[in-house]
């Protein structure tokens, strides 16, 4: 499992995030320029994803396209240049309160990850366990 969290630069400078922060919970929060986090997010604190460009610090992921939206954001399929395979990437809303639970998603699943046996995956494991 591979856990990927966009570059600094995608949430702005630290002291807006900071300020959006104590506003989060009353909603998404324009600048002046009437833009959400500097024009990457909408007015529900969802990333703009735009088909063709780069995630990553080294440009690693290619967006392809939106696969899916929730509650707590949206994935995209996208092309992994370094192993050469497509993945999917759940991309968070801009809330505190969604990166607390994307964070405790991650535990949950890296736990999950390390019972699982080679060739196996950890949905295989679930329903073994379930029938079991």
């Amino acid at each position: 499992m591979t856990v990927f969290i966009l570059p600094q630069k995608y949430y702005g400078e630290q002291q807006r995030k900071q300020q959006e922060a104590k506003e989060a919970a009353k909603g998404a929060v324009p600048t002046p320029s009437g833009k959400y986090n500097d024009g990457y997010d909408n007015e529900d604190g969802e990333y703009i994803v735009t088909p063709g460009e780069y995630l990553g610090y080294d440009r690693h992921y290619q967006i392809v396209k939106k696969i899916g939206n929730g509650q707590f954001g949206q994935v995209v399929k996208a092309w992994d240049k370094q192993k050469r395979c497509a993945v999917a990437i759940k991309i968070i809303k801009n809330r505190r309160v969604f990166l607390d639970q994307a964070q405790h998603e991650i535990e949950i699943l890296t736990k999950l990850q390390t019972r699982v046996k080679v060739g196996e995956s950890v949905l295989g494991m679930m329903r073994k366990a379930k029938a079991g």
